[in-house]
């Protein structure tokens, strides 16, 4: 399981994605940058309960490559490391979205529900 503590990254552009050898999972392409092609979708995602020394949330999250472009015998450490804080960054900016959809919905107010 990777764990990442996220402060505000910047995440790469990508692209949700439906892909033929996956049912059950949203897959994403990476865009651009050192990993653009690549598709992959998260696994058994975790946001913790306590945060770094600087506020940045803990997210921890394990993660499937479906299609890449880097062979498996050369996933050195520093890279699976840059790769894994790449996906932190979109994992990070997908829970922006959906957090602004929530607090974007329309909401009316039902006096006879609130009781008042």
């Amino acid at each position: 399981m990777s764990q990442r503590t996220i402060d505000n990254p910047i995440a790469v552009e990508y692209d949700h994605i439906d892909h033929p050898k996956v049912k059950n999972f949203v897959c994403f392409q990476i865009k651009e940058g050192e990993f653009e092609g690549i598709v992959f979708h998260y696994e058994n995602l975790k946001i913790g309960d306590e945060v770094d020394d600087e506020d940045g949330a803990l997210l921890n999250f394990n993660y499937h490559i479906v299609e890449s472009f880097i062979a498996e015998e050369m996933l050195t450490q520093e890279i699976k490391t840059r790769f894994e804080d790449t996906i932190a960054g979109i994992l990070y900016d997908i829970l922006l979205k959906q957090v602004g959809k929530i607090g974007n919905e329309d909401r009316t107010h039902d006096p006879e529900e609130s009781g008042s």
